[in-house]
């Protein structure tokens, strides 16, 4: 296999389902965040920011699976013309 057309993978689908993974679990924890504020569910800070760590980390997981899911399927069968 060609490092360029692995390059090209990783640039134009990987990162962005990594980074996509990111940035929705970054979002879903500012929501969780205020939403438990809003709920009084904790008693102090540190348990508000626990939601949000949570919630980003779920969203960072949740992308590298996929990404490294579309990676294997990439190595199995790399495409003909890219």
């Amino acid at each position: 296999m060609n490092i360029t057309i692995l390059m090209k993978f990783a640039i134009s689908i990987f990162l962005p389902f990594l980074i996509g993974g990111i940035i929705i679990g970054g979002t879903f924890g500012v929501i969780g965040y205020y939403t438990s504020m809003w709920l009084n569910m904790f008693e102090n800070q540190a348990q508000y920011e626990m939601v949000f760590w949570l919630f980003l980390g779920m969203g960072g997981v949740a992308g590298a699976v996929g990404a490294i899911q579309s990676l294997i399927g990439f190595l199995k069968k790399p495409p003909e013309n890219m």
